[in-house]
């Protein structure tokens, strides 16, 4: 009512009133169509679509992987999918592909014996060093001693 009885009027200042009003009535408006909307709940993956996931994380193991990539797979956004991934598995996907990586590199140190700079190249680590130092930070050892311990 303010602001219908304001643009009657005439006169420099009641323009200047007439802004004000109409972003608060603006504000209010934006606050309210904010409030009616409910928070969409995350959704976990299928079964189905965590498969999806592995079979990706399996094929590309030697390539580049990003959280775009997983999601385009699904068709999803980038950031659906992160939350959808972390409420099914309880990891982000960034680590939930190192530890697969971390565990195909296991596989190929226990039944082969495949120089570690190859090993690397093929679980999609950017070196051997990178695989050395993500190794130790997940089995608490180098892969040198790992393939030793477990082969000895």
């Amino acid at each position: 009512m303010q602001l219908w009885t304001e643009s009657a009027r005439t006169g420099g200042t009641s323009d200047l009133l007439i802004d004000g009003l109409t972003q608060v009535l603006l504000a209010r408006l934006l606050d309210k169509a904010g409030a009616l909307r409910k928070p969409q709940p995350i959704l976990p993956l299928s079964p189905a679509e965590l498969a999806r996931i592995d079979a990706l994380v399996e094929h590309r193991m030697g390539q580049r992987l990003t959280v775009e990539d997983l999601a385009r797979a699904l068709d999803m956004p980038r950031w659906t999918f992160a939350d959808a991934f972390k409420t099914t598995t309880g990891d982000t996907p960034h680590s939930y592909v190192t530890a697969k990586r971390v565990e195909k590199a296991c596989e190929f140190l226990r039944l082969g014996d495949m120089p570690l700079a190859e090993i690397a190249y093929a679980t999609g680590f950017a070196s051997q060093s990178h695989m050395t130092d993500t190794f130790r930070r997940v089995m608490g050892t180098t892969p040198g001693k790992w393939r030793t311990e477990v082969r000895g």
